[in-house]
């Protein structure tokens, strides 16, 4: 299953190491370190957008800790290849999600919380459950990267798998 998952600024100091310990559980099939500047606040949201109105407050939350408690607006954005073996039930989702992308959620969660300042839950990745979701997400990746290349206010690069884009 392709999937794109989201290292959030939280992990600008951890995220080569996080994208080697994704890649054991998958394939990181592309990676890409943006600075998101002033875009950082919609596009969370964007990516979140696909919720339904009563987990707002969770959007939110994660806005207030990623904003307020971080100054880098630097995420990474990798594209996975994922093996999906079975499904387990989430009864806080009240749906079902492969059981591969919980474990990877899990591993790299729980191994950033220990480290990462100002931890909350999900405030250290992202990763797409679903192909509906993954439609959603690529979307709004690609409107934020075609927004930045095309500011010429912004001062991003874009680093892909190690090479460096102006």
């Amino acid at each position: 299953m392709q999937c794109i998952g989201i290292l959030w600024n939280s992990m600008e100091d951890y995220a080569i190491d996080a994208v080697q310990e994704i890649n054991e559980f998958a394939s990181v099939e592309a990676f890409f370190k943006i600075d998101l500047g002033n875009h950082f606040e919609n596009f969370m949201r964007e990516i979140y957008g696909y919720t339904t109105p009563e987990s707002e407050w969770k959007i939110e939350y994660k806005l207030k800790n990623s904003i307020g408690s971080y100054e880098s607006r630097t995420i990474y954005i990798l594209f996975i290849q994922i093996e999906i073996d079975k499904m387990d039930y989430v009864s806080r989702k009240k749906d079902y999600v492969p059981s591969s992308i919980n474990r990877l959620k899990r591993f790299i969660r729980e191994k950033y919380s220990r480290v990462v300042r100002h931890y909350e839950f999900d405030n250290v990745f992202h990763l797409t459950e679903s192909e509906d979701e993954y439609i959603k997400n690529l979307k709004t990746v690609e409107k934020y990267l075609y927004a930045i290349k095309n500011d010429s206010r912004s001062k991003t690069r874009i680093l892909t798998n190690g090479v460096n884009y102006e």
